[in-house]
């Protein structure tokens, strides 16, 4: 308990002699802004920095081959944490309550991370978990609103994240040895879209805030977008007016895209939409003004109020069987479609849904609603 309490401490320099610090050394050292440890030190005990809530940043040696109880914990103004390859532990609340932690990739030698290790690291969003892990205690990731999980496909962390309804990116072990290469700088990691077989960069965990399975916003920068997987819902306005997005691949799992969600999203020319989708809600893709084609999963039974609403570059659509309706202005202003496939399913079409589409023709079975549509508003129409 060397310098247990001294909140006006900012600095400290450890001489390299030093092998081991002792448990509580620098708890509640609240001014600590920064601190090396010394090569040599093979164990960082019991609450050694807790409490130290200017701490920023600290350099842990290639020498420490443990991380006790609650060695970090309270932390909160550390950003980042980067865990030697020799630890083997990781402690009951080592790093709880790091709220301005965001990402942490774990070396491959750790066997189990301690009950409450990271719980209500509020801010944490991007955690790497090896193979290596067998064992992750209760609440390791308790209150982590934004965190996604990347880890190998068929480890114990995927029953993990599935159990505890934490979203999951699974990696291959190529995908696993890219990210060991390049989170240090932040960098992305190929992953291939199961749908199309397309190989895509993943984006990383971090361009995301997502609450449960609900992408509740886009953060990053990117133009072309890799949903993580596990999301289930892409929440209201989570794209809105991302005006650089060009490209979007939504994960198999997502059953509701919704009101507004790529709404003002100018540069958006594909958007992949997978089958399970269940619902699309109003205005969803509004103003998607370099839309040229989209596909409609068969899992959708009903087209929202504006959803395509002034897509001006939308070329043609087919609408799948399983639709029954297509609501008011749902087409409205789309201005280069120029062809739609309507099937007898849909039973019902709102007002102004194909208002403002010049040159479009509906192609449907004749003596459907359709038809009938196409007359009363005087839209050419052929019999499919």
């Amino acid at each position: 308990m060397a310098f247990d309490g001294c909140s006006s401490l900012t600095s400290v320099e450890i001489p390299k002699s030093v092998k081991k610090i002792g448990p509580c050394a620098f708890y509640g050292c609240e001014s600590l802004m920064t601190v090396e440890i010394p090569k040599g030190v093979v164990k960082i005990e019991y609450d050694t920095f807790a409490n130290c809530s200017s701490l920023t940043s600290v350099v842990i040696p290639e020498s420490v081959m443990m991380i006790k109880n609650g060695a970090f914990s309270h932390c909160n103004s550390l950003t980042s944490v980067v865990i030697p390859e020799r630890v083997k532990e990781i402690g009951e609340r080592a790093f709880a309550t790091c709220f301005s932690l965001t990402s942490v990739m774990i070396p491959e030698r750790v066997t189990v991370v301690g009950v409450e290790a990271f719980k209500g690291c509020n801010s944490l969003a991007f955690v790497v978990i090896p193979k290596s892990v067998k064992k992750i205690e209760k609440d390791a990731f308790a209150d982590c609103p934004k965190l996604t999980i990347h880890a190998p496909e068929g480890s114990k962390t995927e029953e993990y994240a599935k159990e505890n309804e934490i979203p999951l990116i699974k990696l291959t072990e190529e995908d696993y040895e890219r990210v060991k290469e390049t989170q240090k700088s932040s960098e992305e990691i190929i992953k291939t879209n199961p749908k199309s077989g397309k190989a895509f960069r993943a984006t990383p965990a971090r361009s995301f805030e997502i609450e449960g399975k609900v992408l509740k916003k886009f953060i990053g920068s990117e133009k072309d977008v890799v949903i993580p997987e596990g999301v289930t819902e892409i929440g209201s306005t989570a794209f809105c007016n991302c005006d650089s997005l060009t490209s979007v691949v939504i994960p198999q799992g997502v059953k509701v895209i919704g009101w507004y969600a790529f709404n003002g999203c100018n540069s958006l020319k594909s958007v992949e939409i997978p089958e399970g989708v269940e619902e699309i809600e109003d205005d969803a893709f509004e103003c998607c003004s370099s839309l040229t084609t989209v596909v409609i999963p068969r899992s959708l039974t009903k087209i929202g109020s504006g959803v395509f609403h002034n897509c001006s570059s939308l070329k043609s659509v087919v609408i799948p069987e399983s639709v029954t309706e297509i609501e008011s202005n749902a087409f409205e202003g789309c201005s280069t479609l120029m062809s739609v496939v309507i099937p007898d399913s849909v039973t019902e079409i709102g007002e102004f849904a194909f208002e403002d589409c010049p040159k479009l023709t509906i192609h449907a079975p004749k003596g459907s609603k359709a038809e009938e549509y196409a007359k009363e508003n005087k839209i050419p129409f052929m019999a499919e």
